[in-house]
């Protein structure tokens, strides 16, 4: 899989805007750009055509809750985030950070490794670092706002 890569294509003079091109393995992304939100691999109530159609360039997942849900064997099984949501286009992906601290709190029991339970099935889910590695690992996405996905 080839590397992500940005540059610069328009600067404004004296001021810090700028346009520019991400070039992800899945294609390319215009930036500044609009990105939707597929929190759980899915943009609700449009499908993957609509979308496209809207002028996304791009999808934003959550590797939190895909961790909790669909999971990562899952997403591995069905041949990556991709496959599984069938986009075809740039995904990207976060660490989930902000959602095992914020929802954390309003959902779960906290010890020392952020030992959750699931507010949509109630099962115990294990929300540290080495989880959300390997739900990542699972995706791949094209481009990680953690780290490049390299899978």
């Amino acid at each position: 899989m080839k590397s992500t890569n940005f540059s610069v294509t328009k600067e404004l003079s004296g001021k810090l805007g700028r346009m520019g091109v991400l070039e992800t393995p899945h294609g390319m992304i215009n930036t500044p750009a609009f990105v939707t939100v597929g929190t759980k691999a899915t943009v609700k109530s449009l499908t993957p055509e609509q979308v496209a159609s809207l002028g996304a360039q791009v999808v934003l997942a959550n590797t939190y809750h895909l961790y909790l849900e669909p999971g990562e064997k899952i997403l591995h099984d069905a041949g990556g985030l991709h496959k599984f949501m069938q986009w075809h286009g740039p995904t990207m992906t976060d660490s989930g950070g902000f959602q095992i601290f914020s929802l954390g709190a309003a959902f779960g029991k906290k010890t020392g490794k952020l030992a959750d339970t699931s507010p949509w099935a109630g099962y115990s889910a294990r929300a540290s670092v080495t989880p959300s590695l390997a739900t990542k690992d699972a995706l791949p996405s094209s481009t990680s706002i953690w780290r490049v996905s390299r899978g």
